[in-house]
């Protein structure tokens, strides 16, 4: 981390541990204080070259600007999405069944197709997709390695695949891909709050990239 701050010319940020069964990396604060949070999956899915590769892909984040209005968007965004999950629980909790009942999911359904528009619009409207290429392009600059990044960005993308965990979509943003998942009507709304550009063009991005350097 310091190494890859010093090349960035950017405060070495504070990195933190979380337990979680996805490996995700995002990173947040505003003011010129940022943490960088590393899923316990993520440390055991990267070793220490692609851990190197996605942690630059955050310091590209930072030293980009993207970080202050990220973190903002998830506290709004997140914030309206946080609703649909209330009303699920409120649901259970006054008898209408286990959690993937029809009756507590309707509940559900309905109140995120009053809060999905506002707060994936927040998203969709402050959060540029043009953000992940670019902070792609950063992390090949400071590791010289574009197709460690793009390897490490499809194991990332397998092990999404094959382990669909449920996450607020308001913070979908932060991750370094898309890791929503759509199984069925219930989950259609999650559409909306995808800002992420997809993987082919990613990689071809970062093929192009790595020919500047």
């Amino acid at each position: 981390m310091d190494n890859l701050s010093k090349k960035a010319e950017i405060s070495t940020p504070d990195m933190y541990l979380f337990d979680y069964p996805l490996p995700l990396i995002f990173t947040v604060g505003t003011s010129g204080k940022y943490d960088i949070a590393v899923s316990s999956e993520a440390m055991d899915l990267f070793d220490k070259s692609e851990l190197e590769t996605m942690l630059a892909r955050e310091i590209g984040h930072i030293r980009n600007g993207d970080v202050p209005l990220n973190t903002i968007v998830a506290l709004f965004a997140g914030s309206f999405a946080a609703v649909s999950t209330l009303a699920l629980w409120g649901a259970l909790f006054m008898g209408f069944g286990q959690k993937y009942d029809p009756a507590p999911r309707f509940i559900r359904f309905l109140s995120m197709g009053l809060v999905a528009p506002p707060a994936a619009l927040v998203a969709q409207l402050l959060v540029a997709c043009s953000r992940e290429h670019v902070a792609d392009e950063t992390a090949v600059e400071l590791t010289g390695n574009s197709q460690m990044l793009v390897e490490s960005l499809e194991r990332l993308k397998h092990q999404v695949d094959l382990n669909p965990v449920g996450v607020n979509p308001g913070h979908a943003h932060m991750f370094p891909l898309n890791v929503l998942h759509v199984t069925d009507l219930y989950d259609i709304h999650l559409l909306l709050f995808n800002t992420h550009p997809s993987m082919e063009s990613r990689s071809n991005r970062l093929k192009e990239a790595s020919k500047k350097i």
